[in-house]
């Protein structure tokens, strides 16, 4: 099962903090602080940020008494700069719903944070309650699908609405599905659509595979507007069974090589994040889109095929 990943940011003397938070966060979630082995070695810290943060789901940040501030002639407590700097980056990335800010009471809080709901912590206890309060704004978000940076959102919403509603609205309609020249009728349909779990490799090449290890025959539904090559297998309760993998998810893995700049042969753990993160974005967009449309939903279905 797909567990969020999230980011934990803070200063060097917040770290205790932020281990605490991992500690919390981790029995739902993977997560990684920024200490622990997160920067490239000979690769800028900037670089690292940018080309890393579109892997995370989420990111929390500590914001901790680290620094004094001398604004309009008053002497306050603050936070240190680059903590600011790193929750404004991930804000933009990833979506002010996603990104979360736990603040030590005293700390200055900066103006641009003004209207927005932070978490203030003194104590254990508070930092607890802090924790709880934002689990259930990611429980919550995660039950709901953003426009955002990830190509995947796009390719899913395009794919939704050029192949499985036109299908489904075939598999309502009756209407015809050929197989070598030769008409099949049916009373009723459902449309498989296959998802790997994970992926290692080329889309393409999976659905083949898939398709010729079920023993999968290619047809084509013949509509109105067009004609739509389908895979198909033998009447369930006599249902007859129609799949597809959906190949346009490959588009989002060429945006991820080209983004991160990939000049590499071979496995790397932080694209196989990326790939496998647009794999659950997609799933989850397509699933949301799916149980929104009463003819999707009834004709349709999402199979995760498990590594």
């Amino acid at each position: 099962m797909y567990k969020p990943t999230i980011f934990i940011g803070s200063s060097k003397e917040g770290e205790a903090i932020a281990q605490k938070t991992k500690i919390y966060f981790n029995k739902t979630a993977n997560c990684d602080i920024w200490s622990e082995n997160f920067f490239d070695v000979n690769v800028a810290a900037l670089d690292n940020l940018c080309k890393k943060l579109i892997g995370y789901d989420f990111a929390i940040f500590i914001g901790s008494k680290d620094d004094w501030l001398m604004s309009r002639k008053k002497l306050s407590d603050a936070m240190r700069d680059n903590v600011i700097f790193e929750y404004g980056l991930f804000t933009g990335a990833i979506g002010r719903q996603r990104t979360f800010f736990i603040i030590q009471n005293g700390a200055k809080v900066f103006s641009d944070l003004n209207g927005i709901t932070l978490s203030f912590f003194d104590s254990d206890e508070q930092l607890k309650q802090c924790f709880e309060k934002i689990n259930i704004l990611i429980t919550e978000e995660i039950g709901v699908s953003r426009i955002s940076m990830l190509p995947s959102t796009a390719s899913a919403i395009s794919y939704y609405t050029n192949f499985i509603r036109p299908v489904c609205n075939d598999i309502r309609d009756k209407k015809d599905i050929t197989i070598q020249d030769k008409c099949i009728h049916y009373e009723k349909a459902q449309l498989n659509i296959i998802i790997p779990s994970e992926l290692k490799g080329d889309l393409n090449d999976y659905s083949k595979f898939y398709y010729d290890d079920n023993r999968l025959v290619e047809g084509i539904i013949s509509s109105s507007s067009r004609k739509r090559p389908v895979f198909l297998s033998e009447p369930v309760n006599d249902v007859l069974q129609i799949f597809d993998v959906p190949t346009i998810l490959n588009s989002s893995f060429v945006a991820i090589d080209l983004f991160i700049g990939k000049d590499y042969i071979g496995k790397k753990d932080d694209v196989e994040l990326y790939r496998n993160r647009e794999i659950q974005n997609f799933k989850n967009t397509l699933q949301r889109l799916i149980d929104e449309d009463p003819v999707a939903r009834r004709y349709s279905k999402l199979l995760e095929e498990e590594k």
